[in-house]
């Protein structure tokens, strides 16, 4: 797990970070993230490198992670390493 539980003021500074790098839609509006509501994980490879499909441990998660109440939002190498447990207190669109 590369992440997982973030406070408020990490979620300040990881949307800030995207925002630098022109990539707002990589992370949720402080407050109205599930990392923010414990629900969410980002995993890496034993180098910190965020998961892509490609890698064996994104497989073991497609075929596994759903037994254990995680799923992935994402579609194709969209945030591959973002999974959420969505099985319980589901979360309104903040849109």
């Amino acid at each position: 797990i590369n992440s997982a539980f973030r406070t408020y003021s990490d979620q300040v500074r990881v949307r800030k970070s995207w925002e630098e790098k022109g990539k707002p839609q990589n992370a949720a509006y402080p407050g109205r993230s599930n990392h923010g509501f414990g629900r969410a994980v980002d995993f890496a490879d034993k180098n910190l490198s965020k998961l892509t499909t490609s890698m064996v441990q994104y497989k073991w998660l497609a075929e596994n992670a759903g037994k254990y109440g995680f799923t992935r939002i994402g579609k194709g190498d969209t945030e591959a390493w973002h999974w959420e447990d969505l099985t319980s207190y589901p979360v309104k669109d903040f849109k």
